[in-house]
């Protein structure tokens, strides 16, 4: 299993952008001609796979069946996997790990596997951020500020939690704020960022989309790569004969 690499996108609380982020992450390893396997646990209704339908599998990760999936894939391929977990189903899940050693797999680095942890505007973020801190390797646990839920993240500067996760090694990870406008048109036409971007449409097809909005989206999604390139858990996934 040492082959693959799963990067697990969570978060207790919703609407803090973790789509965006698992989103962001399948477009990185795309542009990078290293192609991930995304897995989207919103089920039954999917939410990662409505802008990628044809190669994201939709699971419910509290099932046996389904963690199987997931986890007999990352045994088979060394391709980068992506999973975008429901809200409130971080802490649940990371138990769930923990009871099937999978944890204890990624400690003795038998499992590449990181945590891209988003946390929202509010002070409950701090418990998550502990409660991870207590059972992840701090090396493997990215703590992910989305500026379009808290321009500021004034509580989360100032806190105690902060101070001892970068004093340990602890990884910070900014996600500018996209225009809303920018963001809406993306997201009412169900595309990649790179699609919207290249004027192309769901089908791959021409699109019709304004060249303002199209530019303002290349210039956020190049800052945001950009800070993607500098992670050593991204730039090690990249690298095929580390396979």
């Amino acid at each position: 299993m040492s082959g693959g690499r799963l990067f697990i996108v969570g978060g207790d609380k919703g609407g803090v952008g973790k789509t965006t982020v698992s989103r962001l992450l399948v477009e990185y390893f795309d542009e990078m001609k290293r192609p991930a396997r995304p897995f989207d646990t919103e089920f039954p209704r999917g939410s990662l796979a409505r802008f990628a339908p044809s190669t994201t599998r939709l699971i419910d990760i509290t099932t046996v069946k389904s963690q199987i999936e997931l986890f007999d894939s990352i045994a088979s391929s060394p391709a980068p996997h992506v999973l975008d977990l429901r809200a409130g189903t971080f802490s649940s899940v990371l138990k769930t790990f923990e009871d099937i050693s999978i944890l204890e797999q990624m400690r003795e680095g038998k499992l590449q596997l990181f945590f891209f942890h988003v946390i929202g505007g509010n002070y409950e973020a701090l418990g998550e951020v502990a409660d991870a801190m207590a059972q992840l390797p701090i090396q493997r646990h990215i703590v992910v500020k989305s500026h379009a839920t808290d321009p500021d993240f004034v509580f989360w500067h100032g806190s105690d939690i902060r101070a001892k996760f970068l004093k340990a090694g602890g990884i910070e990870l900014g996600i500018p704020r996209l225009d809303e406008l920018v963001y809406e048109t993306v997201d009412t036409n169900s595309v990649p960022f790179r699609s919207f971007i290249a004027n192309k449409n769901a089908e791959g097809r021409e699109g019709n989309y304004s060249l303002v909005l199209r530019g303002y989206c290349r210039k956020w999604l190049g800052e945001i790569f950009s800070e993607f390139s500098k992670l050593d858990c991204l730039k090690r996934a990249l690298v095929r004969g580390d396979e």
